[in-house]
């Protein structure tokens, strides 16, 4: 792995010296059901057979604000702002304590989704652009971004049969339906999920 210089999205972190880094940042965007999570699972273990050492991470998987955002979600009453400092403080906290600490040891890091998640959540609800860029602007640039999509006639069924699977084994709880935020419910559209 070569050590180029990694870059921030904006201002960056000033106590981070990037030019330590070895390691590399792959990110995997797209939505809900399109094949993340099997892909990441696929590719690090590819990587691992190939001599690597890979760490993942992922959008509310941060000990300091998972449990939290949870919660917050749960009342359906956040503003694009709050949502987006929620999600800010997730990634912040999985930025400094699994992201560099991981390409600082030269590992790769897989994560399941990035900024690039929050500035199309926070754009469709309504925020400026510049205020989202800025809020994220202590990212730091990754070294390669896969965006995975499938047409819509394919995209239904994986939803919903993942739902349904979620629902069967106890991942969601009885009368619970798609996630609230996720199906963009809070921009009152319509009432069917």
């Amino acid at each position: 792995m070569s050590s180029e210089k990694k870059i921030f999205f904006g201002r960056g972190l000033p106590y981070v010296d990037v030019s330590e880094f070895k390691g590399k940042l792959i990110v995997i965007e797209g939505t809900d059901g399109v094949g993340r999570t099997t892909q990441i699972e696929d590719l690090k273990k590819w990587l691992e057979v190939k001599g690597y050492g890979v760490v993942s991470t992922g959008w509310t998987r941060s000990p300091l604000m998972g449990r939290a955002i949870d919660v917050a979600k749960a009342g359906h009453n956040l503003n694009v702002h709050t949502f987006s400092l929620l999600y800010a403080a997730d990634f912040a906290d999985r930025l400094e304590h699994e992201i560099i600490p991981a390409l600082k040891a030269g590992f790769v890091v897989l994560a399941d989704r990035y900024i690039y998640t929050a500035f199309a959540r926070a754009t469709v609800r309504g925020a400026e652009r510049d205020w989202i860029r800025s809020t994220f602007g202590f990212a730091l640039e990754p070294d390669v971004v896969l965006y995975m999509k499938v047409n819509i006639e394919n995209l239904i069924p994986r939803v919903i049969n993942s739902q349904l699977f979620q629902y069967r084994y106890g991942e969601l709880g009885s009368g619970e339906s798609m996630d609230y935020w996720e199906a963009g419910m809070d921009l009152r559209l319509g009432e069917d999920f």
